[in-house]
C-alpha cells in the first residue's frame, strides 16, 4: 500500500516532522507579516527562538521578500542573507513556497564544496519529496528543488540516464559549452562532448560510477561547440527518484585556467632549478678561469726575477700582459652581470665606423688567444659603415663572439667574419666550423650561465647573455644558427643604422 506523504504543515501552523528534524537546513513557517509560526532544528542551531523574523532578513528585507514571494519555488542564491547583524550575516540558497496563507522558507547555507553540495541536495530533495504531495494543487506543477538548483548554481551540472544519454544540462553548462539543453537532450554524452581519444575511458568511468553509486571524482576533457578543449574537475554520484529511476549526477568546475597556471608554475620552478644549477656550474668554472691566469702570472713574476735575456724578458712580460687583460675582461663581464641583474646597464652612443670596431675586436682576440691556431677571414666593405652605437659595448660583443668561436673550434678550424650593409641596417656574421649547437639550445645559449657542455671548463656562460642585452639596448637583434653538434655555428647581429 502506497504511503501518503506527510503534510508540510498542519492546520495549526506546525511543521511536519520530516522538516522539523532537519538539522543542516533552516526551515521556518512564517506569516506574510513576519510572524514565526514554527521552525526546525537547523533554525535553532543558528538563530534564537525569540528572534524577530523580520529583523533576520538583511538582503532582501522581509517586506520586499514577502511581497514578491511567488506561488512556486524560487531559489534566492546569494540574495537571501540572514543574520542578527550585517557583520554576522550569512548567505543562503533559499526556496520559498506558499503553504496556505503562510510562507514556507527552506534555506541551505551557501556551500562551495561540490561533495557537500551533492550530499545536501540528495538529503534535502528526499525529505522534500515526503511533503510534496500535501501542498495545494498549484504545487503539482512546481519545479522541484533539484530543478531550481540546476538553474541557479554557478557550477556545471549534468544528468545522464543509465545508457549515458544526456538527460539535462544546466544554464551554466550551456554558457560554457555553447549548446542549449534542448539541443543535446537525449544525445550520447561521450560522442557529443568528449574528444575521440577519451571516449572509451569516459564510458568506462561512467559504468563504474553507475555500478558503485558512491561519490567519485575525476578530471577529464570537454569539447565545446566551438571546438575548444576545456579541462573539467567532475564530482559524480548516482541519484534515485521516487519511482526508482537512477541517473548519474555530475557536478563540475572548469579548471582549464588553473591547470595552465599550475603548468606555468611548474615551468617557473624548473627554470629556477636550472638557474640554480647553472650558477653552481658557473662558480665552479669561475674558480678554474681565475686560477689559470693567476697561475701563469705567478710563474711569470718568479721568472721576472731570474731572467736576464732581453727577448725572454719581453716574452714573459707579454704573457703576463695577456693574462692580466683576460682577467680584466672576466672581471668586467662579472660587473656587467651585476649591473644587468639590477637593470643598470647603460650605453653611450656615438657615430662610428663599424669596420673599425670589428677590426679592433679581431686584433684583441688574436692577442688573447695565444697563437690563435685558426684560419680567419674578414669580409668588409671598402667604404666606412657608419652606425650610431657605443663602441666599447660593440667591441665587447664582437670579442665575446670571436672568443667563443675560437674556444669551440678545434685547432686548424675556420672562422669567417662578415660585415654586410642592408637597407634595414647592418648585418654582422661570425661563423665557425666548430663543435656546433644542438637545435634545442639555439635560444637557451643566450640565457645567463647557460653553456652547451656543462662538463667543459670552456666558457663561463655570461658572454652571450650580455651580448644580447647590449645589442637589444641598441635596438638590434642577435640570433644563433647551427645544424647541430659538430656542424659549426653562426651568430648573426642586426644593427639599425
Amino acid at each position: 500500500m502506497r504511503r501518503e506523504p506527510a503534510p508540510a504543515a498542519n492546520t495549526e501552523g506546525r511543521l511536519a516532522p520530516s522538516l522539523k528534524n532537519l538539522n543542516a537546513s533552516v526551515v521556518m513557517l512564517v506569516t506574510r507579516d513576519g510572524g514565526l509560526l514554527d521552525d526546525n532544528r537547523g533554525y535553532g542551531r543558528i538563530f534564537n527562538p525569540g528572534d524577530d523574523v523580520r529583523s533576520l532578513f538583511i538582503q532582501p528585507r522581509f517586506d520586499e521578500f514577502a511581497a514578491r514571494a511567488p506561488t512556486d519555488g524560487v531559489i534566492y542564491r546569494g540574495l537571501l542573507t540572514l543574520g542578527r547583524l550585517e557583520a554576522q550575516s550569512a548567505s543562503f540558497d533559499g526556496t520559498v513556497y506558499e503553504e496556505g496563507d503562510h510562507l514556507l522558507i527552506v534555506a541551505e547555507p551557501d556551500v562551495q564544496d561540490m561533495e557537500e553540495t551533492i550530499s545536501r541536495l540528495q538529503s534535502l530533495n528526499a525529505r522534500l519529496a515526503d511533503v510534496r504531495g500535501s501542498f495545494p494543487p498549484p504545487f503539482a506543477q512546481q519545479r522541484s528543488f533539484r530543478d531550481s538548483l540546476l538553474e541557479t548554481v554557478p557550477a556545471i551540472i549534468l544528468l545522464l540516464d543509465p545508457e549515458g544519454r544526456i538527460a539535462r544540462i544546466n544554464p551554466y553548462m550551456e554558457g560554457l559549452c555553447g549548446y542549449l539543453d534542448s539541443e543535446v537532450a537525449g544525445k550520447d554524452w561521450f560522442t557529443t562532448f568528449l574528444p575521440q581519444v577519451g571516449q572509451a575511458q569516459g564510458r568506462e568511468r561512467f559504468r563504474e560510477a553507475m555500478a558503485v553509486g558512491a561519490s567519485s571524482r575525476h578530471v577529464g576533457p570537454l569539447v565545446t561547440r566551438a571546438g575548444a578543449l576545456r579541462q573539467i574537475e567532475w564530482y559524480a554520484r548516482t541519484l534515485t527518484d521516487e519511482r526508482g529511476r537512477v541517473t548519474l549526477l555530475q557536478v563540475g568546475h572548469d579548471i582549464t585556467e588553473r591547470i595552465a597556471r599550475e603548468e606555468d608554475l611548474r615551468r617557473a620552478h624548473d627554470a629556477l632549478r636550472d638557474s640554480g644549477r647553472r650558477k653552481d656550474e658557473f662558480l665552479a668554472m669561475l674558480g678554474h678561469e681565475l686560477r689559470n691566469p693567476l697561475g701563469v702570472i705567478s710563474i711569470g713574476l718568479e721568472l721576472a726575477g731570474v731572467l736576464t735575456d732581453t727577448d725572454a724578458v719581453v716574452r714573459n712580460r707579454d704573457v703576463m700582459r695577456r693574462q692580466v687583460k683576460q682577467l680584466t675582461r672576466l672581471v668586467d663581464d662579472l660587473l656587467d652581470v651585476s649591473r644587468s641583474t639590477r637593470g643598470s646597464l647603460w650605453i653611450s652612443r656615438q657615430r662610428v665606423d663599424l669596420n673599425d670596431i670589428v677590426r679592433g675586436a679581431v686584433n684583441d682576440i688574436q692577442v688573447l688567444a695565444d697563437g690563435f691556431p685558426h684560419a680567419l677571414s674578414l669580409a668588409m666593405p671598402r667604404h666606412p659603415v657608419m652606425v650610431f652605437v657605443d663602441p666599447v659595448r660593440m667591441t665587447q660583443v664582437m670579442v665575446n663572439l670571436l672568443g667563443n668561436a675560437a674556444k669551440y673550434t678545434p685547432a686548424g678550424g675556420r672562422i669567417d667574419v662578415a660585415v654586410e650593409p642592408a637597407p634595414e641596417g647592418v648585418w654582422v656574421r661570425v661563423k665557425d666550423n666548430g663543435v656546433g649547437i644542438p637545435s634545442d639550445m639555439l635560444e637557451t645559449v643566450f640565457e645567463m650561465f647557460a653553456r652547451v657542455d656543462p662538463d667543459s671548463h670552456q666558457g663561463h656562460g655570461i658572454g652571450l647573455s650580455l651580448s644580447r642585452a647590449f645589442i637589444e639596448m641598441h635596438g638590434g637583434t642577435i640570433t644563433a644558427h647551427s645544424a647541430g653538434r659538430q656542424q659549426g655555428s653562426e651568430f648573426v647581429i642586426r644593427i639599425p643604422t
